[in-house]
């Protein structure tokens, strides 16, 4: 397409090549002037900046075109990586499209003068999507910083074929710290010998490798000449002979990509090393639990795969826990000749190492008990090292778990003793005591359900006790822990003052964690009686990070007003504040003097580094339904994130209800008709930093003072108006921001045993609103119709119901809802669906309970749902629960079991069954899942049950071009829950 004004830009994309990782490439077709060039740049994720600093290596794969467009003269063909220009044209301006039916937005050359369309797609009529410059989606068009940018070193022309080739670039340090808000990768083509220069270029992909690997050498000047990465294996410098992994071992392949995911390998090459090296990392096995030492799983056998190119050389594993204990084998290039991959597999049973079935002798190294297996070390050498050389690994796995076996006791006594206990005279000192004790016993072995195995005993014991002391209500907590002979301890304590009904009302808490953190809470509440009360709340708490000695920090503080000083209206009010800081210092000191060190915690804490900051006012006043009620409500936020020297973030929220609701009838009658206004307004700004809390409450009272729409907008009328010309001219600082006003109609009426009651609406809403968005340059206006229709009856057909005809049944329930919502979008958010109006959602679902005798019970409940967003959805879930209970004359009596208690047992069985069909229109779904499920429990009222529990599933899930995938699973569980 000719380089003129009113074309889209370049380049244009094909189908892309055998290997590629993407299902197009990009085509450069360039004619360049003397040292001219051009280039095209894509993000690196949209929607944000990302890190990259773990990054090893980027590769682009690369070849000349054989087109109808020679190539002459010479390039270089450049890549640069991080945080990119989001200025396409230098025009200093954020450019997007306005709608997804936008044809494109422009990009403006000054030197020739051409003006071309980004997002046109390639026949002129707009690609359907949101194009903006604005990738990383922070509302602000990012200008380039080039300290954290990396240039590679230049492709020739001359080097390029009319065959993909991979080149990689390795990343050092300072190329990693470069890649910390990595935005962009920009591709440039220049012109490199003085002359012009024409012809084709195809850029198939561009990759970032990372990997969790190092090189450790002998001498610091040897490491740049070894290169560790993660590749996917198409694009590996070195081929694999008799193919990849995944045709090679299909089974280990489909276990860990079980949804087809590409295949990466861990990538190793030399060059001209004179003495051994090791690739060193970091591979958790999931051999041990957290924390640290309490427990741990031990297996028999160690599984890894292995390909390598060169002759006369060892590679030696050592896979360690934190004090070198674990496992280490040997591998020699002569078992694994031929550049094609082989299963080694190490054995502590049988005492060897195997490849491919083929014993090669034993493990160097195989304890009999190691910790967490996480250190992965794989030591180089032989005499292949002075030249260069390939090896590649994938998928280290541990199997064949040890059996081990374990125990576990828990128990809990607990009592209580009111009245008083301990008097002077006539005062009570201590009175209405109750205790309760939790002691838990587990025994080195002992797994948990999904859990591993403890490494040692476990004993906690926690002790609570709740008594009246003077005029004070206390509760005293105390927790102690040994775990393989190491002691925590924690607890706390809450005292509330007094302990019975009063004007003025004190409360006090404090508790302390085994890892030094703690919370804190302290509260005054004021009371007049039916006028009105007053409440005051101030709460902290900080938790431990890395270093034990300081934390994260967070406050609240919160007060409530509710007064009625001219019955019935009130009026009521609450205003809260909080924030959360970095750097707490954690005091390492006794109990008492720890809390008295937190109470300075009443006022806001200025040190620190700022995490969130919010604030909340929230108004209330009205006169209850008699029969007719008002009621009028208002509430405003602020909240504050992503803090910086530079500024931060913040919400602000302001909105106001005006509702009325008439009572048709009398007493305590449900039957009532309400009708309510609502306004809301939420909008996002970056303003520059100040004082906590009062650079907050500063900028809400900017920003809301500025949208006098929001007291001027004619009710209901707004609703289906174009509000844009009105409202967005008060939002020129903010970067986001929604404007929604919605009226809402009720009507409820009581229920009962009638057959009308199946069909006449029991309750009825509906909603009508209009949701006005700006997001940076964009914006949406959606206009919705909410209506929610639902009935309910009892007691129909059964024995005690209005019309017996069920003689099975003693009391019946029954209830049907339907949900919709029809939506008009403007522009459109899916072109595929229009403008609407678009049936969004719609659901149905209908409820009957069937009770018998003896409480048996069948529920069924049917639930129908259509959602039309980005695609069509549509599902349906039948359920059937059937409860039923065998009541034996002589109870149920267990050897363990007291006789009075045993007598008491009955059966209580549950017997389930759900079927979900579904259907979409794009991207795969499930189109038929079946769930099974029995439970018996062996019950005693008052002391717990024995339960037992079998589930059956399975589940079809449609993967499009992949096909069917079908999943058989059950689950079987047993649970005992006694107290004597």
């Amino acid at each position: 397409m000719p380089y003129v004004s009113g074309n889209r830009m370049g380049p244009y994309n094909v189908s892309g090549s055998d290997g590629n990782l993407n299902p197009v490439s990009l085509v450069f077709e360039y004619s360049l002037n003397a040292g001219h060039w051009v280039g095209a740049q894509v993000p690196v994720s949209s929607g944000s900046d990302v890190d990259l600093s773990n990054a090893r290596a980027i590769t682009i794969r690369i070849r000349a075109g054989t087109g109808p467009l020679p190539m002459s003269g010479s390039v270089n063909v450049y890549l640069q990586t991080g945080s990119i220009s989001e200025d396409l044209d230098g025009s200093g301006v954020l450019k997007a499209k306005m709608s997804t039916s936008d044809i494109g937005f422009p990009f403006v050359q000054v030197n020739p003068a051409v003006t071309l369309e980004v997002g046109a797609g390639p026949q002129l009529k707009g690609d359907g999507k949101l194009d903006s410059e604005d990738r990383n989606a922070n509302g602000i068009l990012d200008l380039e910083d080039p300290n954290r940018v990396v240039t590679e070193a230049a492709i020739t022309s001359a080097s390029l074929t009319s065959s993909w080739q991979n080149f990689t670039f390795a990343l050092g340090d300072v190329d990693r710290q470069k890649l910390l808000q990595a935005r962009g990768v920009r591709i440039i083509i220049m012109e490199s010998s003085g002359s012009s220069a024409a012809g084709e270029i195809l850029v198939d992909s561009v990759t970032i490798e990372g990997t969790p690997f190092w090189p450790q050498v002998t001498s610091p000047d040897m490491k740049s000449q070894v290169q560790i990465q993660e590749v996917t294996e198409n694009l590996a410098q070195s081929q694999p002979a008799g193919g990849d992994f995944a045709s090679r071992f299909p089974d280990t392949y489909k276990r860990f990509h079980p949804n087809g995911e590409l295949n990466q390998v861990l990538e190793t090459v030399w060059n001209g090393m004179v003495n051994p090296f090791t690739v060193q990392g970091f591979i958790p096995q999931g051999t041990s639990d957290e924390p640290l030492g309490t427990g741990g799983i031990q297996y028999e056998t160690v599984v890894s795969y292995i390909r390598a190119d060169t002759a006369g050389m060892t590679y030696t594993f050592s896979l360690l826990d934190s004090t070198s204990h674990g496992i280490v084998w040997s591998v020699a290039n002569a078992d694994i000749s031929g550049n094609g991959w082989h299963e080694v597999k190490v054995s502590k049973k049988n005492n060897t190492v195997s490849i491919d079935g083929n014993n090669v002798g034993p493990p160097t190294q195989f304890d009999s008990s190691y910790g967490s297996l996480t250190q992965l070390q794989v030591t180089v050498s032989g005499t292949g090292l002075g030249g260069t050389g390939h090896v590649y690994i994938d998928e280290i796995y541990l199997t064949d778990p040890e059996s081990v076996f374990g125990a576990a006791l828990v128990g809990s006594v607990s009592g209580t003793f009111p009245g008083t206990i301990l008097s002077a005279g006539k005062t009570p000192i201590l009175s209405n005591v109750a205790f309760r004790e939790d002691v838990a016993l587990y025994s080195a072995g002992f797994a948990p359900l999904y859990g591993v195995p403890y490494a040692a005993e476990d004993l906690s014991s926690r002790s609570h006790v709740d008594s009246d002391l003077l005029i004070a209500r206390t509760s005293l907590d105390l927790t102690l822990r040994d775990q393989g002979g190491s002691l925590s301890a924690s607890g706390g304590h809450r005292v509330t003052v007094p302990n019975v009904s009063s004007p003025i009302v004190v409360t006090d808490a404090f508790s302390l964690s085994t890892t030094g953190g703690f919370t804190r809470e302290d509260a005054v509440l004021l009371s007049a009686g039916s006028v009105g009360s007053l409440s005051v709340d101030a709460s902290a708490n900080a938790s431990a990070d890395e270093t034990d000695t300081s934390g994260l920090l967070t406050q609240t503080w919160l007060t409530g007003l509710t007064l009625t000083p001219f019955p019935p209206f009130g009026i009521s009010s609450t205003l809260s504040l909080s924030q959360a800081l970095t750097g707490y210092p954690l005091a390492q000191e006794w109990y008492g003097a720890r809390w008295a060190t937190e109470t300075g915690l009443l006022l806001p804490w200025q040190g620190g580094g700022d995490v969130t900051r919010a604030e909340n006012l929230g108004f209330k006043a009205g006169i209850p339904a008699a029969p007719l009620g008002v009621t009028l409500e208002a509430a405003t936020a602020a909240s504050g994130s992503n803090y910086s020297s530079s500024g931060y973030s913040q919400e602000s929220d302001l909105s106001t209800a005006l509702s009325f609701l008439y009572k048709l009838g009398r007493g305590d009658s449900s039957d009532s008709v309400g009708l309510s206004y609502r306004r809301a307004i939420t909008l996002t700004t970056t303003p520059s930093p100040g004082p906590r809390f009062q650079q907050e409450t500063s900028e809400l009272a900017r920003i809301m003072s500025l949208q006098g729409y929001f007291l001027e907008g004619i009710p209901l009328v707004e609703i289906f108006s174009d509000n844009t010309g009105t409202v967005f001219p008060a939002w020129q600082s903010a970067t986001q921001g929604t404007y929604s006003p919605s009226i809402n109609l009720s009507f409820q009426r009581s229920y009962g045993s009638r057959l009308t009651d199946l069909f006449i609406p029991s309750g009825f809403n509906l909603a009508v609103g209009q949701d006005l968005k700006k997001t940076v340059d964009l914006t949406q206006t959606v206009i919705y119709v909410r209506p929610r229709i639902s009935t309910r009856a009892v007691n129909l057909f059964g024995k005690l119901g209005s019309n017996p005809l069920l003689p099975l049944v003693l009391t019946d329930d029954y209830s049907l809802s339907l949900d919709a919502s029809v939506d008009t979008t403007t522009p459109p958010v899916y072109p595929q669906y229009g403008s609407g109006p678009i049936l969004s959602h719609f659901s149905v679902q209908a409820q009957a309970s069937l009770t018998g005798e003896n409480s048996n019970e069948l529920t069924l409940v049917e639930a129908l749902r259509w959602d039309q967003v980005g695609s069509i959805v549509l599902s349906n879930d039948t359920q059937a629960i059937l409860d039923w209970r065998v009541e034996p004359v002589a109870g149920i009596p267990l050897p363990i079991l007291p006789r009075d208690i045993g007598a008491t047992g009955f059966f209580q069985h549950r017997e389930s069954a759900e079927v979900t069909v579904g259907y979409q229109d794009s991207g795969a779904f499930h189109p038929f899942t079946l769930l099974l499920g029995h439970a018996t429990s062996l019950v005693y009222p008052g002391h717990g049950s024995i339960k037992a529990t079998l589930n059956l599933g399975m589940d079809v899930e449609d993967e499009l071009a992949v096909g069917l995938a079908w999943r058989f699973a059950f689950r079987v569980a047993l649970e005992a829950k006694l107290t004597f």
